[in-house]
């Protein structure tokens, strides 16, 4: 295994990381190419953005550094409209007796520091066995695209 790619994924993992929890990264990275193209095949784009608005000091070539940071504009504004239109939702249906849990996706986007940031492209939610037919036929009435378990 080539090391230097090794090193390179380390320091994105570690990018993602600080991205995902509002720290500062204190490293450096050699391979912003690498990076980059990782991030964008992970979905992470987002998060790496995260951590470049929160470390001032590092250094990202402009041309990189202008394509994550309008990935990470174009998510995070997607996700706000989203996640309000999911939450209305869960309002509705509760409101019409239904009973309903978020999973996943935006329940654990609270334990990010820009909640906003992690992408999410579906939203889970726990309904009651006696429950889901009818749900699924409100969700579709509703124009949603319900997925099979």
């Amino acid at each position: 295994m080539d090391i230097s790619v090794h090193q390179d994924f380390y320091e994105l993992i570690s990018l993602i990381s600080v991205g995902a929890s509002g720290n500062t990264y204190s490293g450096s990275i050699d391979n912003w190419e690498y990076v980059y193209r990782i991030a964008a095949e992970q979905a992470v784009l987002p998060l790496l953005g995260c951590a470049l608005i929160n470390g001032a000091k590092l250094e990202c070539p402009n041309i990189y550094r202008n394509h994550i940071l309008a990935a990470m504009r174009d998510v995070s504004s997607k996700n706000i409209i989203r996640r309000q239109r999911i939450m209305e939702l869960l309002k509705e249906m509760e409101e019409q007796g239904f009973q309903v849990v978020l999973l996943k996706g935006y329940a654990l986007a609270d334990c990010y520091e820009y909640p906003e940031c992690r992408c999410s492209v579906d939203t889970d939610i726990l309904v009651l066995p006696e429950e889901e037919k009818t749900i699924c036929d409100f969700l579709r009435k509703k124009e949603f695209v319900v997925a099979k378990r």
